[in-house]
């Protein structure tokens, strides 16, 4: 009888398996790895490992196994679509149920360290094409794959650190990023709560500014007026005298008053140390000094919100994105919701659209920024909004 001797392959040395391996052997769109050079093209690796018998004690054919377990998973990466990922990786798990039945034979620290590699990695695969349908069993699934995947490790099987770190990503990052989504619009509405709420307390500030203001100009007024009345009075009373009771000097204190009142007018303090025309001066300065401390930065509302608000929805939309790509391009209905959040700012910042306009007498209303940069125009306030110029 004529014994039939296989050749054994030779492609699956084990320093190119090393070499190739040494980001791991798992792949998925989310895990970010840039394409490697590949050892073969993969149905041809596979088929010509099945034509292959088993070989007691000779790891050489697993080695092959795991190297296209490492191409399917690859080629689910670059996948763009559900189908595709999952096809490639139902092959992927084939080629791990490949290898371990071809370790299954062998012995020795490297066959035992691959066998747990091998089941890692088969448990993490089950775990990616799991968190689809079943979330808390992927994650159970990712938690196995990583405590095999942190077991004992020889040279050959130096990747398994990063198909760990898979895992714990698989595990751990998917919560985060669902976490964060779920907060998202209710983030999104605090904030703009806030700042619809702060935009009316401002107006709210600037309108009182603006009355205070006007009480003080009246005030100011009031003064000017009752001094510029009492001047007229003294004054007129030496023709009044003359006309009506010439025979009576009553006139006589009123002229005398006249340059006493001048006098006081520009000599003696009339409030706080300050003679009279600056005492009516600081009234105004005053006023103006306090409308344009509650003016303070008159930035547009809106504005504001969409600086604060944008890095959110930014961040919000990338967290999607990478979850998107945990869940094979098919996330579920309650995680998207980057275009609530973005609805909700939307309609804050159609509320807040505008600009601070100030309200003129006897002229039209003008932006309150260019109001408040010319003293003469801010006796003319009568009232601040926020609308389009």
């Amino acid at each position: 009888m004529t014994n039939i001797v296989h050749p054994r392959p030779t492609d699956f040395a084990h320093e190119p398996l090393v070499h190739w391996t040494a980001d791991g052997l798992f792949a998925a769109p989310w895990t970010g790895r840039p394409d490697t050079e590949e050892p073969a093209d993969v149905e041809e690796l596979s088929a010509r490992l099945n034509q292959e018998p088993a070989h007691r004690e000779d790891i050489t054919l697993a080695l092959g196994h795991l190297l296209a377990v490492r191409a399917h998973c690859r080629r689910a990466a670059s996948a763009l679509d559900h189908l595709t990922c999952r096809r490639h990786y139902a092959d992927a798990l084939k080629e791990c149920e490949s290898a371990l039945f071809r370790l299954h034979s062998c012995e020795g620290a490297d066959a035992a360290a691959l066998t747990a590699w091998a089941l890692g990695v088969h448990a993490l695969i089950r775990a990616q094409t799991t968190l689809t349908q079943d979330p808390t069993e992927a994650r159970a699934l990712a938690a196995e794959a990583l405590g095999r995947l942190t077991g004992p490790q020889t040279a050959l099987a130096l990747g398994a650190g990063a198909d760990a770190l898979s895992a714990l990503k698989l595990q751990q990052e998917t919560v985060e990023l669902e976490d964060r989504l779920l907060r998202l619009p209710a983030e999104v509405r605090v904030m703009t709560e806030a700042a619809e709420q702060a935009a009316e307390s401002r107006l709210n500030a600037l309108n009182l500014a603006v009355r205070a203001l006007r009480r003080r100009y009246a005030q100011a007024f009031a003064w000017a007026v009752g001094w510029g009345v009492l001047n007229l009075l003294l004054m007129a009373a030496a023709p009044i005298n003359a006309l009506l009771l010439p025979a009576v000097p009553w006139s006589i204190p009123c002229i005398v008053a006249l340059p006493i009142l001048w006098w006081a007018t520009w000599a003696v303090p009339f409030r706080d140390g300050l003679p009279f025309f600056g005492f009516v001066r600081r009234l105004r300065l005053e006023a103006i000094a306090d409308l344009r401390a509650a003016a303070g930065d008159l930035e547009p509302p809106g504005d504001r919100l969409a600086a604060e608000i944008g890095p959110l929805l930014e961040e919000g939309a990338q967290a999607e994105r990478r979850l998107r790509q945990f869940y094979l391009f098919r996330l579920p209905e309650q995680y998207e919701t980057v275009w609530k959040a973005r609805a909700i700012a939307e309609g804050a910042l159609a509320r807040l659209k505008g600009d601070w306009v100030a309200d003129m007498i006897d002229a039209p209303a003008a932006p309150l920024r260019e109001v408040m940069e010319e003293t003469e125009r801010i006796a003319a306030l009568i009232g601040v909004r926020l609308a389009e110029p």
